[in-house]
């Protein structure tokens, strides 16, 4: 979706939230300008929050095709597991559980390292972050064992440099590789801290 140069109507308004990742914080930080402009509309929060779940369902629809652009799955992923964890959008918790999946059987090993972060969260472990402590905060034990069980699943596979590899695309896969066995030990205190007994 492009940025408007300006915010005069309320279809700019909703191109606007919508490409800023329908964050106030990303609106002001990015385009102050374009922000002052988009208040002075007094967009409604109901308003904003219908935008909000739009995005969501646009952004769901794109990780459950079969096809589309393959490379775009863990930027898609990572912006509406943003949406959906900072309005706490517990209903939808099993889609986007199921539209990982999906998304995950057409990613790269790579991509698959950052979905499985996005499920496990990026934070400290005392933060409680990403979907198991989210999903098992909610009373939801199952979908909470289902991330848990995803995550291992998509950090399994060790990141290692193919054969004949430059020593700086050697160097960056070891990079991934210790990101991989920092996501496993931070997967495997979560499933610990939650009490979680995956099979």
């Amino acid at each position: 979706m492009n940025l408007p140069t300006t915010i005069s109507s309320l279809e700019d308004a909703k191109a606007y939230f919508q490409s800023s990742g329908c964050s106030a914080f990303h609106m002001f930080r990015d385009e102050p300008e374009l922000y002052r402009q988009y208040e002075a509309l007094g967009v409604s929060k109901d308003l904003e929050e219908a935008w909000k779940l739009e995005s969501i369902e646009k952004s769901l629809e794109l990780l459950e095709q079969e096809d589309g652009d393959a490379d775009l799955l863990w930027s898609v992923h990572s912006n509406v597991a943003d949406l959906i964890l900072n309005s706490r959008s517990v209903h939808l918790l099993e889609r986007l559980l199921n539209a990982t999946r999906q998304a995950a059987r057409r990613a790269s090993n790579f991509h698959r390292l950052i979905i499985a972060e996005t499920v496990v969260g990026r934070q400290d472990i005392a933060d409680q972050p990403g979907f198991v402590f989210f999903a098992l905060g909610c009373g939801l034990n199952q979908v909470a064992q289902e991330f848990a069980l995803l995550a291992r699943s998509l950090s399994a596979t060790p990141l290692t440099p193919q054969d004949g590899a430059e020593l700086a695309l050697q160097e960056f896969r070891n990079e991934l590789e210790d990101r991989r066995l920092k996501l496993v030990s931070n997967l495997e205190a979560t499933i610990e801290a939650c009490g979680l007994t995956l099979s």
